[in-house]
């Protein structure tokens, strides 16, 4: 379990850094 819990807390640290401005213009094009 702690693997899993290791591996997703990567992928969302991961998300939030490289995902995280285009998420924000995806959400400024979608409104």
């Amino acid at each position: 379990m702690a693997w899993s819990l290791l591996l997703v807390l990567v992928m969302i640290v991961i998300d939030a850094a490289a995902l995280g401005p285009l998420e924000r213009w995806s959400r400024r094009w979608m409104e």
